[in-house]
């Protein structure tokens, strides 16, 4: 097993798009084309020999642009995440996460149990994401604490936009955040659970200058 975080472009990326469209398909007859800047995907190696991809959640960054669950908040996200905890957020702390599909349900939640991990990786202290019940049920039996911020609305969609989406509407979904701050009981658990092969790490521009690339691999 192995869990990657590949960039836009990459096989890897690409395997985990597919991967997302067919669930999104299959669930709720939706026609999407998931772009995300990054997949985090869950690969397992068959009994033929081959690597199959059995869960996947797309990661943007929204720094050059809106995502697309700003269409459902009333301000921009940092905004939003800024009054829910009452200090200041900024747009370079939030991640998106969003195209979270599985065809094995302990791949889901292995995919789930290491976002917390991801998101100290990447310094991003805040991750929001528009889930379904049944997601945020899952994510609540595994110790990750989500906070609603709104309804995700089909509504707030171009009305030619919605038909892509088919059924997925009907399951209510919500916008919110997990702050990775809260989310102890993963990151513990991530401790012995996972290791890392290659590992770059550098001061983000918000510290101090002092800092120098470590690489260990």
């Amino acid at each position: 097993m192995r869990i990657t975080l590949s960039e836009r472009g990459t096989p890897d990326w690409q395997t985990a798009a597919d991967l997302a469209r067919l669930v999104f398909a299959k669930q709720y007859q939706a026609s999407i084309s998931p772009d995300p800047d990054g997949f985090l995907a869950f690969f397992e190696t068959a009994a033929d020999g081959q690597e199959e991809v059995l869960a996947c959640a797309g990661l943007s960054f929204p720094e050059e642009e809106s995502i697309l669950l700003e269409r459902y908040l009333d301000a921009p996200v940092e905004d939003v995440i800024t009054r829910a905890v009452g200090a200041p957020v900024k747009r370079s702390q939030v991640l998106q996460i969003g195209s979270i599909a599985s065809v094995r349900a302990a791949a889901g939640a292995e995919i789930i149990k290491a976002i917390p991990l991801i998101m100290a990786c990447l310094g991003r202290p805040y991750a929001v994401m528009t889930m379904t019940g049944r997601l945020a049920a899952l994510m609540q039996r595994l110790g990750c604490v989500f906070h609603p911020l709104a309804d995700a609305s089909a509504e707030r969609l171009p009305e030619g936009e919605r038909a892509a989406w088919g059924s997925y509407y009907d399951t209510r979904p919500v916008v919110g955040y997990a702050e990775a701050a809260e989310q102890s009981t993963l990151l513990l658990a991530a401790i012995g659970r996972y290791c890392f092969t290659s590992v770059d790490m550098r001061l983000l521009s918000n510290r101090p200058q002092q800092g120098v690339l470590t690489r260990a691999a």
